[in-house]
């Protein structure tokens, strides 16, 4: 069965040789018969290869990553003609769309970063592949939604009693974009840890290597990003909850929400260092695992990053102080350094955090945000963010998304990955379809290609 593997794979690398040279042009390629042999070969045989692994494999065999969405796009549309269940016919366009995103991404850093493969693993069979995927990986593309993303696939998987190969969890990673499987910092810290070594020994072409990594290894401030990633999204947990509370008299504030963030990770943390007490016993024995002290380690710079979080909360809140016409305050009075509570009525100066300023050395309102607009303009940012995203990271981060959504290869997949935008409340809902489509080909979505006219976006995009 394996020769009978080799001589399929054989002859399907050939003729996606002939496409990637030029030489066969995808529309002359039986598409369903070429994906049909490859799945009834690994259904009858006992080779231990994934759909996700083999797809991924092939198109390596196509340089272009345009070429490559092109061509999963066509295998998703495919599938239903492939498979015998719709279970595994939809399984396979998810994994397809595991794929496109990564091509998505690679197309960028070639176009827009001028990026190049790294040598990592050019003595290594398929190693093309894993050069791109180390590309990728590397700590200057490296973002914290991948890792947590990765952090999350660890999770699931263990959690659900398989055991994947590694390369299999960058593969499938993407899916987990913006969503946590995780209630607390000890089950993050554990599975970011792994998530971690995992991508260093990927980087570092030692992907079978077993040699452990310690928490001075992980760099600053790509830790420091997961925690800011991980409190979002626990965020995003704890408000949900609360609105749901009826019990509270109010609706909760962002200071309710880090207090009782932090309130549940610190009884976490607690309980995992009064268990170093029981070191010794059947109980320890049973929930010890290599790399424990070093997630201990994690979680405790996590709570001391969190408490440096809500110390600077509202550092740049200038609303904390309302002044009228000088001598006025109803809020807060800041004598110095410190901050005391004035009633409406009371009498207070206008300073600015702690820094008394004279008339003359006041910034005017258009003076301190011009910055803000200046780097606003020069990115030219996409038009339609949600007007509830004020952190100019984040509002740079789905522009980014955008410009990565209007280069999927098809239009479906565009406006599909559009609404999953607007149901997170990432981007406006009410925007009229002629405005939008109009933003969308500023940021290059193609016009002139199969599948992109203008119609077809009004019937998908319909919000």
């Amino acid at each position: 069965m394996n020769k009978e593997i080799d001589n399929i794979d054989k002859q399907h690398e050939d003729l996606l040789k002939a496409i990637n040279n030029g030489e066969l042009n995808i529309g002359q390629v039986d598409w369903i018969s070429f994906l049909s042999t490859y799945i009834n070969t690994f259904r009858s045989s006992n080779f231990p290869i994934s759909t996700i692994a083999w797809t991924w494999a092939l198109c390596g065999e196509i340089d272009e990553p345009t070429k490559r969405m092109d061509l999963l796009g066509i295998w998703q549309d495919a599938a239903p003609k492939c498979f015998t269940t719709k279970e595994e016919s939809d399984e396979f366009i998810a994994n397809c769309d595991c794929l496109v995103r990564i091509n998505s991404r690679l197309r960028w850093l070639y176009i827009h970063e001028s990026a190049q493969l790294p040598h990592t693993y050019d003595e290594v069979w398929g190693g093309k592949n894993l050069n791109e995927l180390a590309l990728l990986w590397s700590d200057n593309h490296v973002t914290s939604n991948d890792l947590v993303a990765l952090a999350s696939e660890i999770h699931n998987t263990v959690h659900s009693g398989e055991k994947a190969p590694i390369i299999e969890y960058f593969l499938y990673s993407s899916r987990n974009y913006n969503k946590l499987y995780f209630d607390n910092i000890y089950d993050f810290s554990r599975n970011l840890f792994l998530a971690e070594s995992f991508r260093q020994y990927l980087v570092t072409g030692k992907m079978n290597t077993d040699a452990p990594l310690t928490f001075v290894d992980i760099k600053r401030k790509i830790r420091n990003a997961c925690f800011d990633e991980y409190i979002r999204l626990r965020l995003a947990q704890i408000e949900a909850e609360m609105d749901d509370d009826n019990s509270l008299l109010l609706d909760p504030t962002i200071d309710d929400l880090y207090q009782e963030l932090y309130n549940q990770e610190s009884s976490v943390v607690d309980r995992e260092y009064m268990f170093e007490d029981f070191r010794g016993s059947q109980a320890y024995h049973d929930r010890w695992f290599n790399g424990r002290p070093e997630v201990l380690q994690m979680m405790k710079y996590f709570m001391d990053y969190l408490d440096w979080k809500m110390e600077h909360l509202h550092k740049n809140d200038k609303s904390k102080v309302i002044v009228n016409n000088g001598d006025y305050v109803a809020g807060n009075k800041i004598t110095g350094d410190v901050i005391e509570n004035v009633e409406a009525g009371g009498v207070g100066k206008q300073i600015i955090y702690g820094k008394r300023q004279d008339e003359s050395e006041r910034q005017s309102p258009s003076d301190q945000t011009e910055h803000t607009i200046e780097r606003i303009q020069e990115e030219k940012l996409f038009k339609y963010i949600h007007y509830s995203i004020i952190d100019d990271d984040e509002r740079l981060r789905i522009h980014k998304s955008v410009c990565n959504i209007v280069r999927l290869p098809k239009m479906q997949q565009i406006c599909g990955a559009l609404k999953e935008l607007i149901k997170e409340k990432k981007v406006l809902s009410t925007i009229d379809q002629g405005a939008m489509l109009t933003e969308l080909r500023h940021l290059g979505m193609p016009a002139d290609q199969p599948g992109f006219s203008d119609q077809n976006f009004y019937s998908y995009y319909k919000i």
